[in-house]
């Protein structure tokens, strides 16, 4: 027995223990050789064998001793992988998500191939946080790509039972920076810029029933707070029931939502006609907004945000039903169920729940009384 401390071990234990040492540096026990005459001679027969601190460190010292060039060797290894293992992979991850979500997955296993081309080494791996870094300016991109393969990596170490994978994830991480400071959001949205582009849909040279769609679509995310995702998979049939309700509640089915929550959104009396016109003479499948249209006409005719640098996005019209319900003391639950926004914590998912009528009460109390909104 060899005794660490308190606590007595059998020798095999500590062979076994620098063996797995050995293995981190990826060299065999016969070029280590010193360690295994160290350990037969800290072995006694007629009784147990205190091992000491300095003997540990001297263990190390005999490993870094061994071979000063041990690093080299695993920079050398190569593994390999295939096009169906990527693809099945991808096909893997992908599945059952909306198309935006699978978008940047797809994405991220093209730029992976481009660079590796079915080979995991060091250079490659190094290679491919190279480009990455140069080519895109945001972390968001940067982290998709590299726990993207990083995930990849994982994959593979299980499929091959060979934890060798797993190494090169020291090479995906992120660059360490100072963090910049950011307490809210640079792009503020206000009641001005949600006119701008009112007039702008009005005063364009798109016909009339165009007009009509656009101005519908603007409305309906600045009143509601919805995603525009969200938005662009509603259909006519949700909108046409939802006029026909006292009061007039849309519900948003679980898989039209990012997060998969089915909620309610009221529809202001703004909307009324709008949506009465959208819907008149339409199939009920049919989504009810021109989402992606809308969306190339403000790149082609840009409205200039009024308090920063920018131009008004879609998406920018989620941000302003949240800044405007801060200004009109908006701001319960009911408020995060209609935008389905932090609602992930265990007191909404065992405790909340809410009925469409109250839900449209509560809207109104603050939304109703907001003269500036009505303008629009």
């Amino acid at each position: 027995m060899v005794t660490t401390g308190r606590y007595s071990l059998p020798p095999v234990f500590i062979i076994i223990y620098h063996e797995d040492l050995c293995c981190r540096v990826k060299r065999r026990w016969s070029e280590v050789c010193p360690l295994r005459y160290f350990f037969c001679e800290k072995r006694a027969v007629d009784g147990p064998v205190r091992i000491r601190t300095g003997d540990l460190r001297r263990v190390r010292a005999g490993i870094s001793d061994c071979n000063p060039n041990m690093p080299e060797k695993f920079s050398e290894e190569v593994h390999y992988y295939t096009t169906s293992e990527l693809n099945s992979y991808t096909e893997q991850r992908t599945k059952g998500l909306a198309d935006q979500s699978a978008r940047w997955i797809r994405k991220a296993r093209d730029i992976f191939y481009s660079i590796t081309e079915g080979t995991i080494s060091v250079t490659t791996i190094s290679h491919l946080r190279d480009h990455v870094l140069n080519t895109f300016q945001s972390k968001d991109s940067w982290g998709k790509v590299f726990n993207f393969t990083i995930a990849f990596l994982r994959h593979l170490s299980k499929i091959h039972f060979n934890q060798e994978y797993r190494k090169f994830e020291a090479f995906l991480e992120m660059p360490k920076s100072i963090r910049e400071v950011k307490l809210l959001t640079a792009r503020i949205i206000t009641t001005e810029d949600v006119r701008a582009c009112i007039k702008a849909i009005d005063k364009s040279t798109l016909d009339t029933k165009k007009k009509l769609h656009y101005k519908a679509t603007v409305l309906f995310l600045a009143y509601s707070g919805q995603r525009p995702v969200t938005t662009s998979r509603l259909t006519v049939g949700q909108f046409r029931e939802a006029l026909k309700q006292d009061p007039p509640v849309l519900t948003v089915e679980a898989h039209q939502d990012k997060i998969r929550l089915q909620h309610y959104v009221p529809l202001h009396p703004v909307l009324i006609p709008y949506l009465s016109d959208l819907v008149q003479r339409r199939r009920d499948d049919e989504p009810m907004f021109q989402y992606q249209r809308l969306m190339r006409w403000l790149r082609e005719n840009p409205v200039q945000l009024s308090r920063t640098n920018g131009k008004l996005e879609l998406k920018d019209l989620r941000k302003f039903f949240e800044q405007k319900s801060d200004e009109i003391g908006f701001t319960d639950a009911n408020k995060n169920f209609i935008m389905s926004h932090g609602v992930s914590s265990i007191n909404w998912s065992s405790y909340k729940q809410f009925l469409p009528e109250n839900v449209y009460k509560r809207y109104l109390e603050y939304w109703r009384n907001s003269p500036q909104i009505q303008d629009l």
